[in-house]
């Protein structure tokens, strides 16, 4: 398929993961949110370093394993110095990080996700046969695996409704690809 141009979208969550967790504190299921702390812990010649989450409700504390019973040595200066200092960047890139989480045994609550669609980039013109030629692609990635209504998305940026977006689909004059997982969506404009 050849188009005009491809113009690229990244879908960037604003905040960290909220956790869904039994909270002792609040005696069922609660949300905790990441407090941007660290606590590292040492044990003769071994740390451990969490990421503090806590419970909205009680402020009851949840701990991350980010490393477990690692030489200090075998953890990147500026990294480590990052956790002694609380790097707030550090606490949201981690808080943000499924692989934590999923490492941790513990749940995001994806209903609370909020993210923005930020342009990414325009790519060259691509010349092609007029006939099969389309306007334009979007390109849309989602790196974090964000669960998102696609036709919501895709509405918003064209700047119509769903029900137009749905009925331009059926008619031909968009056509939507996806990837497993909605790691990246594909729209091409005709």
């Amino acid at each position: 398929m050849s188009y005009s141009k491809i113009i690229s979208y990244k879908i960037v969550p604003q905040e960290s993961y909220q956790v869904i967790h039994n909270c002792p504190g609040c005696g069922g299921k609660s949300h905790f949110i990441n407090t941007n702390t660290f606590r590292v812990n040492a044990n003769g010649n071994r740390v451990d370093v969490w990421l503090i989450y806590q419970c909205m409700v009680c402020k009851h504390t949840l701990n991350l394993t980010i490393y477990e019973r690692i030489n200090p040595s075998s953890i990147p200066p500026e990294e480590y110095q990052k956790f002694l200092e609380n790097d707030k960047e550090l606490s949201r890139q981690y808080g943000m990080d499924k692989l934590l989480f999923s490492r941790n045994k513990k749940m995001i609550d994806q209903k609370q996700i909020s993210y923005l669609l930020q342009e990414d980039k325009e790519k060259p013109v691509v010349k092609g046969n007029e006939k099969s030629i389309h306007k334009s692609c979007i390109e849309i990635n989602n790196e974090h695996a964000i669960k998102i209504r696609v036709d919501k998305v895709i509405s918003n940026l064209l700047q119509m409704t769903r029900s137009q977006e749905k009925k331009a689909e059926q008619e031909g004059r968009i056509l939507v690809e996806q990837s497993v997982h909605q790691k990246k969506i594909m729209l091409y404009i005709k």
